[in-house]
Formats: C-alpha cells, sequence, structure tokens
C-alpha cells in the first residue's frame, strides 16, 4: 500500500468530511478475490466535534476486517436466512465478498434496474444493496446502507475496472448524496491518474 494513495484518497474525500473512511483498488475483469489490488485507505476518528484524519494504518481497519496476521482479510461468521427461512451461520470473507459484488456490477446494464446484489461487508459492518445508477455514461455506482449505525457505503467503478468506495455516517453530518458525489468524483480522477 502507497502512502501516496493514502494522500489522494484523504484529499478528494477524507477531507471534504464528506465520508468516514474510504478505500481504493482495482480488480481486472473475471480475475476473483486474488486480484483485489487495494491501493490505499484513508479514514477520520471522531470525538465529539473534533476530527482527526488517522494514518494510513489505523484506516485499514475502518474499510477491512484483518486477520490476526495482519496480512490477510479475516474470516468470520454472521446469522443470515437461508432460502427455507432458517437462521444459519454463514462464513464471510470481506475479500471474497468485494469481489463478488463487483464482478455483479461491473455485468450491470440500464435494464438490470431490478436486480438485486449480495450485501458488502466492510469492517466487519454489514451494508445492505439499495440502488444504482450510471453515471457520465461509464462510470457505475451502487448504495448499500446500514441501519444502525444509520449510513452506508458507494461503490463506484470505473470501466477501466478502478473501484472507489466511501463509508458515510448520518450521525457525522454526512448524506448519501455527498458521499456518491465525492466517490464518483475520486474515481473519475483515478480513472486518468492510474
Amino acid at each position: 500500500m502507497s502512502d501516496g494513495w493514502h494522500a489522494h484518497l484523504k484529499q478528494w474525500m477524507i477531507d471534504p468530511q464528506q465520508v468516514m473512511s474510504a478505500t481504493c483498488l482495482k480488480v481486472p475483469a473475471g480475475s476473483g478475490k486474488d486480484a483485489v489490488a487495494f491501493y490505499g485507505a484513508a479514514a477520520w476518528k471522531r470525538e465529539g466535534d473534533n476530527w482527526e484524519a488517522l494514518s494510513e494504518d489505523d484506516s485499514w481497519a475502518s474499510v477491512m476486517k484483518v486477520a490476526d496476521d495482519g496480512a490477510s482479510f479475516a474470516t468470520y461468521g454472521v446469522m443470515s436466512m437461508n432460502d427455507a427461512g432458517e437462521e444459519i451461520e454463514v462464513q464471510i470473507n470481506e475479500q471474497d465478498n468485494l469481489a463478488k459484488v463487483i464482478e455483479q456490477v461491473r455485468g450491470l446494464t440500464e435494464g438490470d434496474r431490478s436486480k438485486r446484489l449480495p450485501p458488502l461487508y466492510m469492517a466487519g459492518k454489514k451494508y445492505t444493496y439499495c440502488s444504482w445508477a450510471m453515471q457520465d455514461g461509464n462510470i457505475k455506482d451502487c448504495f448499500f446502507g446500514q441501519k444502525d449505525p444509520k449510513g452506508g457505503a458507494c461503490l463506484t467503478m470505473t470501466e477501466g475496472g478502478h473501484v472507489a468506495i466511501g463509508i458515510w455516517d448520518e450521525s457525522a453530518g454526512q448524506n448519501p448524496g455527498d458521499a456518491r458525489k465525492c466517490t464518483v468524483d475520486f474515481c473519475q480522477w483515478l480513472e486518468t491518474a492510474a
């Protein structure tokens, strides 16, 4: 991970205080979880009215759940309903989950407005798919919501496979519209810079 990407995320997404945490990555088409290439992460820590930008190392913990070895994604259990309506434990690996979500986002077309995407798991939190839109003809952005605390994640992807994810928290005065704008703006810049 490069401090350069941390600085870009901080400038574009964190400093404007539109999201609490952000990450950027690339997943080549059809490549699967092992090809998920994270560029960087950035985040805020908020205590009362004081905002403090976190270091890059501390920022990673705000966007992904890392295994005890500190070098890989953790796998953990969450309770979920199966097709029969029974509650069962499902094992989540955030890298696998992210690769699956991104592959489905990549395949979305204008005719897929009713298509449901799987939930997105980031830093041990579940974000439920809400909607997606096409921005400027070549950037797809998807909204994932969370009820407690109220907030969500905006996953934005370019045709070139660059992805930016911004996580917002309404208790910090953030909202989905501002989160979408800064995530889309960063992704547009990322497409030309990476």
